[in-house]
Parts: structure tokens; sequence; C-alpha cells
């Protein structure tokens, strides 16, 4: 009888460790966008209106399930060109780039537990002339986001929810930004 009781007591407590801590998954695209299809910015007459192309992204990390969620470089670049596109900064598929933007996730700061989960993704931008790869602005912005309790019972899940939610916030600021920049117009050579 002892033994039936300590064999339950440890299902039990195995079964709620699966419920409560759960698999963590990697930040979704969707939810990383900054901005949803068909919302292209009102009157956008930015100098780099479909002129911008996301070179490369490096520093994200790839998603542990038996560890955390993170933001991996493919995920995050698709999210910051879906993003691009819906502003109407970037560069229709097969025409050449007059700007080439590339992203370094410096951090994605994430608490190890908790009710609330606030992350801050740090990341840094630096957009190029597409020819001559010279530097022509370059910025470091810094979003936290926090996701509470209410918005999922899973810690694994409010991790998720909290990294997708700062970078969203990380790429509407970059986009922000980039839409007030005042860029002087390139010469492309389409030899």
């Amino acid at each position: 009888m002892f033994q039936r009781i300590r064999v339950f007591s440890v299902f039990m407590i195995l079964a709620a460790v699966g419920v409560l801590g759960g698999c963590a998954a990697p930040a979704k695209v969707t939810s990383m966008t900054s901005m949803a299809p068909g919302s292209q910015v009102v009157n956008n007459n930015s100098p780099l209106k479909g002129k911008l192309e996301v070179a490369s992204v490096v520093g994200g990390e790839d998603t542990n399930p038996m560890w955390t969620s993170e933001i991996d470089n493919a995920s995050f670049k698709l999210a910051l060109e879906d993003s691009l596109k819906y502003a109407g900064l970037l560069v229709a598929g097969g025409n050449p780039s007059e700007y080439q933007l590339d992203v370094h996730l410096r951090s994605v700061d994430q608490p190890m537990v908790g009710f609330s989960m606030t992350v801050t993704v740090v990341a840094e931008y630096k957009l190029y002339r597409a020819g001559d790869r010279s530097l022509v602005w370059s910025d470091q912005f810094s979003t936290p986001y926090t996701a509470q309790m209410g918005d999922a019972f899973l810690g694994t899940k409010r991790l998720q929810l909290a990294n997708e939610g700062s970078a969203r916030a990380n790429i509407k600021m970059l986009i922000d930004e980039l839409l007030r920049l005042d860029m002087p117009a390139v010469q492309v050579n389409n030899s």
C-alpha cells in the first residue's frame, strides 16, 4: 500500500512538471512581424521605399525544446523582411537593391522563471549602400516586452510570447527610424 502511494506521488509530480513546464517552442515569424499584410505605411515617401534588402542576421540562437524559447536568425530575418515588405521598404523580388541591412542580435535577455516574464532584445542594425558596401547608417535598439500570467499559463509559452513581443517591438523601432531617414539617391548598376 505504501509503495503504491509513493509510485502514485512520483507519477503526479512528473505529470505536474510536464504540464507546468511544457516544451519550449521557438519564436514564431508571424508573431515577430511588426506589421500585418495589407497595412502598408500610408504616404510612404521614404527614399528607401522599395530599395532595401536584409543581407544578414547573426547572433540568434536555436531553441532547445528541453530548455528555453529562443529567437533564431532565420526566423528573425523572415519577420524583418515581412515587416519591411508591409512597410513598403523591401525591394521587390528579382530587382537589385540599393541598400542592404545587416542585423546583429546582440542579446536576448530572458528570465529563468517568473509569473511575469520580461524579455529584452538588443539588436544592432547597419545600413550599407549595396554597390560599394559603404556604411550610411547604424543604430542599436533595446526593447523590453513583458508577458503576464494571464497571457499564457505555461511558463515556456509566456517566455515565447515575451521573445516575440520584444522582437516585434525592436523591428517596429527600426522601421519607424528607417521611415524618418533622409537618404540621398543611390545609382544602381544593372549590368
